[in-house]
């Protein structure tokens, strides 16, 4: 198996990517809530959502690290940069989503990212959002390598402060405090927990 990490190119393909994504996540509390008005079809709209907003992050000059086997992507991480997606028109891309995606969608998102809006965060920081790896390649230390592609961007990101985090999952938790972060909220959202997480990158300038 050879394992390689990089970004995922400006003119490349988002399906495969998607497709990756969407079943890594198929089963995550946040997706299932979301999705409930679409039982079945949940992979097809985090599919749907992950194209969407890769697209959008190509569009305004983001990156995204994606993790491949032998040239197959099986995993990646949306992040979002200081300044990322905030280009008109492509702002409102989520809000559209959110219309197509339907009422349910909706409201769960919103009452979500309220309440991850909450807990306030050192600025300017790297958002660490969906890290996911196809189920069949769980467990082969390929999500910890994302993450350190991440601090690698985060690392060289003009004034950032650290990486920020949520998570729905306690063996998660347990994941990303093996690569440095710390619990700083904890909240829930319709009785599903929710960890926010921080890893300091001064702290990381400071010892090199």
């Amino acid at each position: 198996m050879e394992l390689t990490i990089d970004l995922l190119g400006p003119n490349e393909s988002v399906d495969e990517y998607a497709r990756a994504m969407s079943r890594a996540f198929v089963d995550y509390p946040v997706m299932l809530r979301a999705f409930a008005a679409h039982p079945g079809d949940e992979g097809k709209w985090i599919a749907h959502m992950v194209s969407w907003s890769e697209k959008v992050r190509q569009a305004s000059g983001g990156v995204t690290p994606v993790a491949r086997v032998d040239g197959r992507i099986v995993g990646g991480v949306n992040i979002i940069l200081p300044g990322d997606l905030a280009v008109p028109p492509h702002e409102n891309w989520f809000a559209d989503f959110l219309e197509e995606a339907g009422p349910a969608a909706q409201d769960f998102f919103t009452r979500f990212l309220a309440t991850l809006d909450s807990i306030p965060l050192p600025q300017p920081h790297v958002l660490l959002g969906m890290l996911g790896v196809d189920p069949q390649f769980q467990g082969k230390g390929i999500g910890r390598k994302l993450v350190e592609k991440v601090v690698e961007i985060a690392e060289r990101t003009p004034g950032c402060t650290g990486i920020a985090l949520d998570t729905e999952g306690e063996a998660t938790v347990r994941l990303y405090e093996a690569c440095g972060f710390t619990i700083v909220g904890q909240t829930s959202v319709d009785g599903m927990p929710i960890w926010v997480m921080w890893r300091d990158i001064n702290s990381v300038r400071s010892q090199v």
